[in-house]
């Protein structure tokens, strides 16, 4: 849990477990990662505001530009989520810290 703290003070487990879903899986709609998370839609809607570029709706989270949703091309009645930048880069340094401390012998 320290280790969430010192990549950024406001993530969550959760909201861990669901970026690395979104990474393993990008592109793939609110109701397809609400299935394969085991959330709510209602859930994976606020994790979406929280963890994008928007925010909670409510104004009681802040906006993380982590991940984006944008209309599915085919269907422009799904959103489609995938990782910002930022997000890509947040997952990339949670890796190194995980995996790096374990090839290092740490």
């Amino acid at each position: 849990m320290q280790l969430l703290k010192q990549v950024h003070p406001q993530l969550r487990v959760s909201q861990v477990e669901f970026l690395l879903t979104v990474a393993q899986s990008p592109n793939r709609s609110q109701s397809e990662l609400a299935i394969e998370c085991g959330y709510t839609l209602a859930a994976v809607s606020r994790l979406v505001d929280t963890l994008g570029e928007r925010g909670r709706r409510d104004g009681k989270g802040g906006a993380l530009g982590l991940i984006q949703a944008k209309p599915d091309p085919k269907d422009d009645r799904f959103m489609l989520v995938s990782l910002t930048s930022k997000g890509k880069n947040l997952i990339k340094l949670l890796e190194e810290l995980t995996l790096g401390s374990k090839t290092n012998g740490d």
